[in-house]
């Protein structure tokens, strides 16, 4: 099971790195990033996330004293 893990860490780093390199080529080049994040906001509605995090999240963990600023 070792080794498992060792193959599926390895084809992730793998993945994130050809990512990564993706990313960077294309911003070189001059990638249009505000498609990207349309594409990705679509797909994984990233702004509701976003809302909920930095509007309700946070101020509730704020009251009950479980973070600080």
């Amino acid at each position: 099971m070792r080794k498992a893990w060792q193959i599926v860490m390895a084809v992730v780093l793998i993945v994130v790195l050809i990512g990564a390199v993706s990313v960077g080529v294309g911003l070189i080049t001059g990638a249009n990033m505000d498609r990207v994040f349309n594409v990705l906001d679509n797909e994984y509605n990233l702004t509701i996330y976003h809302e909920y995090i930095t509007q309700e999240l946070i101020p509730a963990l704020l009251d009950a004293g479980l973070i600080s600023k």
